[in-house]
């Protein structure tokens, strides 16, 4: 019987992060643990995909009088930006147990991103050569897989209420800083609480999970107070 685990990790730093995630993969290597999801807030980093490692990369100084700090991560992509008010999905997950292809494992992903941002009146779309998803013109998602010995790691960011000013300070993904945008700019709500949006999430992603599994498990979903409860998968 397949199951999920669902880590809640709320505002961690990177590095304690990736450490968390390094972990869970060799155990998930090892088929010691489940698949497993970590949803979290970063506090504020830029992390460098693998493209450029190794290459001086001229940064705004503002970004360190904002407490931004700079980090190598081993996925693929070139800069990004994550921080308070901006969902992280990290997938530690055995792909072929719901897809054929890591190819068809992104787009499995990406489309739960649109089946959240449709739950909250938002249309988005994902456009050939520019990979994540995006409402108009404008980038609200962004997607970061590494497979190694045939598990997933790193995953998704979605931006909620989090500071869109911090991109004009880099080159986020390639591409201008005026590229990107969040949920409550694009609907006036300035209400919107992370958590509840991550839990939309976290639930579109087990939906599309289940429809790509023949059998029926169970999901464990862990809060960071490690209290358990069970969603059906």
């Amino acid at each position: 019987m397949e199951k999920i685990e669902i880590k809640n990790l709320g505002v961690i730093d990177y590095d304690s992060a990736m450490k968390i995630m390094t972990d869970l993969h060799a155990q998930r290597v090892a088929d010691e643990i489940p698949n497993t999801l970590l949803v979290l807030e970063h506090e504020p980093v830029v992390t460098k995909g693998r493209r450029l490692h190794g290459q001086e990369v001229p940064l705004h100084p503002e970004l360190n009088k904002n407490g931004v700090i700079i980090r190598e991560a081993d996925r693929g992509g070139l800069l990004t930006y994550h921080g308070p008010g901006q969902i992280v999905v990290y997938f530690i997950v055995k792909f072929s147990d719901y897809v054929n292809g890591i190819s068809d494992f992104v787009n499995l992903v990406e489309n739960a991103l649109l089946d959240a941002l449709l739950d909250y009146g938002v249309p988005s779309e994902i456009k050939k050569d520019y990979p994540g998803v995006w409402v108009g013109d404008k980038k609200i998602a962004s997607i970061g897989l590494r497979v190694s010995e045939g598990i997933t790691r790193h995953g998704i960011s979605l931006n909620i209420s989090n500071d869109l000013d911090i991109y004009n300070y880099f080159n986020p993904c390639g591409l201008g800083g005026n590229i990107m945008t969040n949920l409550q700019k694009i609907t006036g709500n300035t209400k919107l609480e992370t958590k509840a949006v991550a839990e939309v999430l976290v639930e579109k992603i087990l939906t599309r999970f289940r429809s790509k599994q023949s059998d029926s498990g169970e999901c464990h979903v862990l809060e960071p107070q490690s209290q358990l409860r069970r969603l059906p998968l």
